[in-house]
Order: C-alpha cells, then structure tokens, then sequence
C-alpha cells in the first residue's frame, strides 16, 4: 500500500508554494517507505486509475479491506519456502513434538514420574512393625513384608575335616534364623568371622555355601581343623 500525491503545475514566479509541495512529494515518498513495513488494517482503498485498489489506501477509512505487504517488505523479510524448521519445511504450518526439541514425550514423563511417586510412597510410608530377640539373635520386621535379622557371637559346630588342598582343609557348618523367611534363597547374608575355638587370629576364609529359609550352609577352609567357630551375621529378607 502506498499513498499518492499529484504534483500540480505550478505558475512562475511562485517559488514558495512549489517548494512547499515539492517537499510534500518528498514527505510521501518517505511515507510510502515506511509503511512497506507496516500492516495498516481498517484502510479504505483509494486509488487512482494507474495502480492496484489494494496498493494504495487513504488514512481515516473503517474499512476491513485485507491490505497487501509491499513488494519491499517480501523482499527483505519474507521467508523461503525452501527453508526448514527441524526439517520441517516453512510452506505450511509447522507443529514440533518432543522429539523436535529434545524433550521427553508425555506419555514417558508420566510413567516416570508416577515410578518416582511409587518409590518415594513405599520408602516412606514403610516402618517397623515389630522387633524382637532370642539369644545372639535379634530382628527388626518391616509393614512392606521385609525383615532385618542380626547376630553378633553365632556359636556354628562344624563338621568333619576334609581336604581341601595340598595344606589345607574345610569343615562344613549351617546357621539357623531365629525366623523363617520366605525367600531365603534371595536373602542377602553377610557374615563376619570370629576367631575359631582356641586361637587369637582367624586364619580361614569362610564360605556361605547355600541359602535357606531357615538359615544357611557355611563352609570354614583353613589350615587346620577347628571344632567351632563364631560369627558376626546379618541377613536382609522377606518375612511376608
């Protein structure tokens, strides 16, 4: 859109008004510049004869007329159709998903914030439900269904030596929970070797051979054979 100023003939000797209206001429030209960068909506068109009715529009209209950029303005500021957005190409509406911005998709921010939620429920909603001793033993239940058990000072009896090796020898043992667990297969044992019937140092490496729900098998190897051992022991299982 532009606007349009006819320049009239003017007689001699009227400097004045010539240069009034030749800064005028001026003034539009100046004028149609910057709208080329502007949308002007609500602009009546008023054109003359020799240019396009949505080229040209007079001020103070109400008119709802769809105006069009200036050749200038598409020049400098529009955008080629060839260009792409993510490979998204700009000739049409361009939508970006989670992908397009490296973001998680909904569907996976809900399934791990719902874990996160799940987790921290269980973790502090659980407390213990009852404690209890017989003993060297003492256990501590859990309201999730898991069950700390602990013994300090576990008298084991060993069985008979047998070769190991060339110097050495084991002797088998079992250990016995004061509760029965209900995945002693799972169960995590740890257990802390105190020093065999007799002497000051241990001098042995201590097996746990198989787990139970009842307890768990050991096996003792060391140089010589040991009627008892003693052991430090903590296991971590399921009572329900």
């Amino acid at each position: 859109m532009s606007f349009h100023l006819d320049m009239p003939q003017m007689p001699a000797g009227n400097d004045d008004v010539g240069q009034l209206y030749r800064d005028m001429f001026r003034m539009t030209e100046q004028l149609n510049y910057a709208l080329s960068f502007l949308d002007l909506p609500g602009l009546t068109p008023s054109a003359p004869a020799d240019q396009p009715a949505d080229s040209v529009v007079s001020i103070g209209s109400k008119s709802t007329h769809a105006q069009k950029p200036s050749a200038r303005a598409v020049y400098e500021y529009a955008v080629p159709q060839t260009r792409e957005i993510n490979g998204h190409a700009l000739n049409a509406d361009v939508t970006l998903d989670a992908d397009d911005v490296g973001a998680v998709g909904e569907t996976a921010m809900q399934a791990a914030i719902g874990e996160a939620i799940a987790e921290s429920e269980e973790r502090y909603a659980d407390y213990v439900v009852e404690t209890g001793g017989s003993g060297e033993w003492k256990w501590a239940k859990w309201n999730s269904g898991a069950v700390d058990i602990w013994g300090t000072g576990v008298k084991v009896t060993l069985g008979t030596a047998a070769t190991w090796m060339t110097g050495l020898v084991y002797q088998n043992g079992e250990v016995a929970y004061p509760i029965t667990l209900v995945n002693g297969d799972t169960a995590h044992v740890q257990t802390t070797t105190v020093n065999p019937t007799g002497e000051t140092e241990i001098n042995g490496i201590l097996l746990v051979a198989i787990k139970q729900a009842s307890g768990f098998q050991i096996r003792f190897v060391r140089k010589a054979a040991a009627a008892q051992v003693w052991l430090d022991v903590y296991v971590r299982g399921k009572w329900k």
